[in-house]
């Protein structure tokens, strides 16, 4: 019997190298390991990555000022052995109110 195994992953640029931009790349390194991630699709509905269990790691942050893209490609996984689930965000809305907890 064959067992397949996921690791999911997102990869996207951010634009920028200000103050603005470097504070929410730090927000972003101190919530690995302790975040779901929601990537938008074009059917307006969203891939979440990772679980509870299996939190989202930021895996590389890459770039700066240097060369013709001024910003950062920034890579995200976790590795929940399953593919990405669908949200269907219009039924069930987005809290994006910051855990307190």
């Amino acid at each position: 019997m064959l067992f397949r195994s996921y690791r999911q992953r997102d990869t996207f640029f951010i634009k920028g190298n200000g103050p603005e931009t470097l504070e929410w790349i730090d927000n972003l390194l101190a919530c690995s390991g302790c975040a779901v991630w929601l990537v938008p699709t074009k059917d307006g509905n969203y891939h979440v990555i990772g679980n509870p269990d299996n939190p989202v790691y930021v895996e590389v942050v890459e770039g700066g000022s240097g060369g013709d893209r001024v910003g950062y490609q920034i890579t995200l996984y976790a590795n929940t052995g399953k593919p990405p689930y669908i949200y269907d965000a219009d039924t069930h809305g987005i809290d994006e109110t910051p855990n307190t907890v």
